[in-house]
């Protein structure tokens, strides 16, 4: 099959992206190995949104089309935290959130949060959201455009590359697929593309970061 645009990866970025590409009016196919779309978010139980400073484009979107599903997801604040407690308190293992009915949407999005510094715990309200409701809204928001393939439950197995350009993929369910551009959600598609790839802590002279270590690491998040 051809498309205008093949979305590798069904994460948030990737599902953005095939939902950007697809509305734009280009034939686009979007890739996931897992069952359900969502990434990290589905597969990896990190499955909320931090409080964030301008996060009211398509995901203040998603959102609200999340909501409509019952139960789906909720906004929550901490309520009780270790790190701001002294004495027999600071025992509490870890931290407490619950969901709060008169928060808004609105109250995720922080334009004075202090990111270098601490922020009082109550003003940390993010997003809590079920699994399976994320992929069903996904999936809504892609098949809304009329011009979406999802590839679910199939991971990309070999790429074609000609004069450094990619010419073709191969599904593992042996499908092949051509399209005029893609987009690597996932890492994958750049590393069978034959890319150099970096793992671990940049050293801090290599892209001039003041907060990088000086050497390189092989140190990794544990989402990762």
């Amino acid at each position: 099959m051809k498309y205008d645009v093949i979305v590798v990866g069904g994460g948030s970025a990737g599902t953005a992206a095939a939902v950007a590409a697809s509305r734009s009016g280009a034939h686009t196919l979007l890739i996931e190995r897992q069952a359900i779309l969502g990434g990290t978010s589905t597969y990896a139980g990190v499955n909320c949104w931090e409080p964030v400073y301008g996060a009211d484009g398509f995901a203040q979107e998603f959102y609200q089309h999340l909501k409509q599903i019952p139960g789906a997801c909720g906004i929550y604040k901490i309520t009780r935290h270790r790190y701001f407690y002294t004495g027999a308190a600071a025992a509490f293992p870890g931290c407490e959130q619950r969901l709060d009915a008169d928060l808004r949407y609105e109250d995720t999005l922080k334009p004075n949060w202090n990111y270098q510094g601490c922020n009082p715990p109550e003003r940390w309200n993010g997003i809590i959201f079920e699994a399976s409701a994320w992929d069903q809204t996904a999936r809504r928001l892609l098949q809304a455009t009329e011009r979406c393939s999802i590839a679910s439950g199939n991971s990309l197995a070999a790429c074609q590359v000609e004069n450094r350009c990619i010419k073709e993929l191969t599904l593992e369910s042996g499908e092949t697929c051509q399209g005029r551009i893609f987009v690597d959600a996932s890492g994958t598609l750049a590393a069978l593309a034959g890319c150099s790839l970096l793992t671990g802590q940049d050293g801090r002279e290599q892209f001039q970061e003041p907060d990088a270590p000086e050497k390189p690491t092989r140190r990794r998040n544990g989402a990762t």
